[in-house]
């Protein structure tokens, strides 16, 4: 039940995020929704395709784990920070301006 809980408290979170990040700056990594939902827009690879899911996995395992230590805080925004910079690392140069264009129009 816990897990549900995190994971509705995410989605919840992150779409907050989504309206507060329509600015998308020169330098800035906004990938708050999950670009495997435009893989074939951004035309990306297998290897790209699996990095992403590993990154994904890896993002919602570390919440799980910190709801389960019930340590008070969730440093969620750093968790969704930290998440995008890998994302965006895998993504080439034009992937990247490819992303830019869609998160615009979203």
């Amino acid at each position: 039940m816990k897990v549900i809980y995190s994971f509705l408290f995410v989605i919840s979170f992150c779409s907050a995020l989504s309206v507060n990040a329509q600015r998308v700056d020169g330098n800035a990594t906004p990938v708050t929704f999950d670009p495997l939902f435009w893989g074939r827009d951004l035309k990306l690879s297998r290897k790209q395709n699996t990095e992403i899911q590993e990154i994904n996995i890896e993002f919602y395992n570390s919440i799980n784990q910190a709801v389960r230590q019930e340590t008070g805080q969730l440093n969620l925004g750093d968790m969704i920070k930290k998440r995008s910079d890998l994302i965006w690392s895998v993504f080439s140069s034009r992937q990247k301006f490819k992303w830019r264009k869609i998160f615009q129009s979203t």
